[in-house]
């Protein structure tokens, strides 16, 4: 809905809330069969019941806990969906798109640290480098997409997608760390995932905010032809 904002009647907008909408309900449905998985093991459906008991989840339960939603991240930030996620930021509204990549995105940094260190207790070395792995890629395809895109909006949710992959590195050392029993270094590296998803909350909000107003004097986004502000917008 928020996407569709002031853009109605434009096919592309229309066109990117429904992806948007298909996407962000697949992992919505893999949260919730991992949740289930969780509550199944643990005789509970509250946190308190599951982080209680992490040892009564079997090995393989906890695999499959782990790889389902990851295995969507993959597919959502390092593939076609990352372009349909970009296309959606890119369409809507100014603030819409500051809220989108500045403050939902980071639930899924929040879900993986609350599933992985909290209701799980950690995890053996091979997810915390498949995490620092997803998010190599993250980065990466972010980074490549953003330097190549001339939509303002668009490079700035691609930088998203760039920005999210460092959180993961910084995430996947931290357990990694831990995992191999040096606890002060694992704190150091989940500091540094915790302060880049807060600055990048804070700068990405505003970056969008500005790429709105200039969108909203100028009515393109295109960066070629954004040649000039001083004089248009002083």
């Amino acid at each position: 809905m928020l996407v569709l904002t002031d853009q109605s009647r434009r096919e592309a907008a229309r066109s990117a809330a429904q992806w948007y909408a298909v996407m962000t309900h697949a992992g919505a449905a893999a949260i919730l069969l991992a949740l289930i998985l969780l509550s199944a093991h643990s005789g509970g459906q509250t946190f308190a019941d599951i982080e209680a008991t992490p040892a009564s989840v079997g090995r393989g339960a906890r695999d499959d806990i782990r790889v389902g939603p990851a295995r969507f991240w993959l597919q959502g930030r390092g593939g076609a969906l990352a372009r349909l996620a970009a296309k959606a930021h890119a369409e809507a509204p100014g603030p819409a798109s500051a809220l989108m990549s500045g403050a939902m995105v980071n639930l899924g940094i929040y879900g993986i640290i609350l599933v992985g260190n909290e209701l799980l207790g950690g995890g053996p070395v091979w997810w915390w480098l498949l995490v620092s792995l997803l998010g190599v890629v993250s980065a990466l395809y972010g980074a490549l997409y953003a330097a190549t895109s001339s939509d303002l909006k668009r490079l700035l949710a691609y930088s998203t997608t760039d920005n999210m992959g460092l959180v993961l590195i910084a995430l996947g050392a931290s357990g990694l760390f831990g995992a191999v029993g040096r606890p002060t270094t694992a704190a150091i590296a989940m500091v540094a995932a915790l302060l880049l998803l807060i600055n990048h909350s804070v700068f990405k909000g505003a970056l969008f905010l500005a790429a709105g107003a200039v969108q909203a004097a100028t009515g393109t986004r295109d960066l070629d032809r954004l040649g000039g502000l001083m004089r248009r917008m002083p």
